[in-house]
């Protein structure tokens, strides 16, 4: 469980239970393969839950993209601009403290104006309003599956 606490804003609790294997996992693993494979191209993942970022980083090295991580929108800004011309894609969490999703976005797009970005949320309705005005290209509603990402990814990269 994590706590994220601002004064005279209010909090957030974040609770992760372990999910239990059964058939609908593995079938969820097997149609991985079914999803457009990446060719070392360059993807920035933002989120400042760690095992959201390190899972994510994992489901798309595994399927053939580099991957470069940050935990919160400084961080993200920092790698994008050592990384600016080789970034395809970014996948940016929408709450996180210090800079917001909207926050990094903005920056992101300042930098480079062509960055395809997915911002991703655990408050999809919230979210996808103030995401169009971000001009992002999808909004990936959290929890995720790993298929649910590369589906994302391989519309807005490839168009598949």
């Amino acid at each position: 469980m994590n706590v994220y606490s601002d004064a005279g804003k209010g909090s957030i609790f974040r609770v992760y239970l372990p999910a239990l294997e059964s058939e609908m996992v593995e079938t969820s693993v097997d149609r991985r393969e079914e999803f457009q494979k990446g060719n070392g191209e360059l993807i920035l993942v933002v989120d400042d839950d760690v095992a959201v970022c390190e899972t994510a980083c994992a489901v798309l090295e595994s399927s053939g993209y580099t991957v470069v991580k940050a935990n919160d929108g400084t961080e993200a800004v920092s790698q994008f601009a050592q990384h600016a011309n080789r970034v395809k894609a970014a996948i940016i969490d929408m709450q996180m403290p210090f800079m917001d999703g909207s926050a990094t976005i903005r920056a992101l797009k300042k930098m480079n104006p062509g960055i395809k970005i997915i911002a991703a949320s655990g408050m999809t309705i919230l979210s996808l309003g103030g995401a169009a005005n971000l001009g992002v290209e999808a909004v990936l509603a959290k929890p995720y599956t790993a298929g649910t990402l590369l589906e994302t990814l391989g519309k807005i990269l490839y168009g598949s």
